[in-house]
């Protein structure tokens, strides 16, 4: 049954997503850890593989019972989901135009909490040293946050060290790369954007197909119970 298959599948992503989630965790020891910025993808994982569960919980049981009323809510989930999805995505397309100020504001965030948080400064400093870029929209965007620490010595030096290749471990990150990371992440994204929209429309299609089966089903089964009624 077309119906069941979707959602054992469903059930699986769920609880993998749910699995994933914790494994992110690591060595979390207190809520101070969890509401920092990496842990906080890792709870949004978990509640996204949640909901999927909970959702294809529904759809599994309809189908394997024949519930009328399972069937229907399951249905009646993921066309909300599928019509929110579109809704977003014309959202995205119609204010593209600012998705790149927002992010500037954002990344510039990170710049300022760099020399205070332990999170921030993993997480920068892992975008600038994957994608070989220093600053937001320049490698002066740093200058207005004074000197640095060479590895945590006395000696200063005038970009973090992930502004340099290798982690400037041989002399203190004085000429660091050239490209901003502004660029660099949105290069990235473009190039992986048709590979994105192809598992987009795929799973507009899925989702499309399964609320056309539930429907179907929960249409026959209305049909047998007025039947026999």
């Amino acid at each position: 049954m077309p119906v069941s298959k979707i959602c054992n599948k469903q059930k699986v992503l769920g609880l993998l997503m749910i699995a994933f989630g914790f494994m992110l965790f690591g060595d979390v020891t207190n809520i101070k850890e969890i509401v920092n910025s990496s842990h906080v993808t890792s709870v949004t994982i978990i509640i996204v593989g949640f909901i999927i569960f909970a959702i294809a919980f529904f759809g599994c049981a309809g189908a394997y019972n024949e519930n009328y009323c399972f069937l229907v809510t399951y249905s009646t989930i993921i066309l909300i989901l599928l019509l929110t999805e579109l809704v977003a995505a014309g959202v995205l397309y119609k204010f593209r135009s600012n998705i790149k100020d927002e992010a500037v504001k954002v990344l510039e965030k990170y710049l300022e909490s760099y020399k205070k948080e332990n999170a921030t400064r993993d997480f920068v400093d892992n975008i600038q040293q994957k994608h070989e870029c220093c600053g937001v929209v320049s490698m002066d965007d740093w200058k207005k946050y004074g000197q640095f620490k060479w590895h945590g010595s006395n000696t200063t030096e005038n970009y973090p060290d992930s502004c340099c290749p290798n982690m400037a471990k041989a002399r203190p990150c004085d000429s660091p790369f050239r490209q901003n990371c502004l660029d660099a992440i949105f290069d990235l994204i473009r190039k992986s954007s048709k590979i994105i929209i192809a598992v987009c429309i795929s799973a507009a299609v899925v989702q499309f197909l399964t609320v056309v089966f539930a429907c179907t089903l929960a249409k026959n089964l209305r049909s047998q119970y007025q039947h026999f009624a």
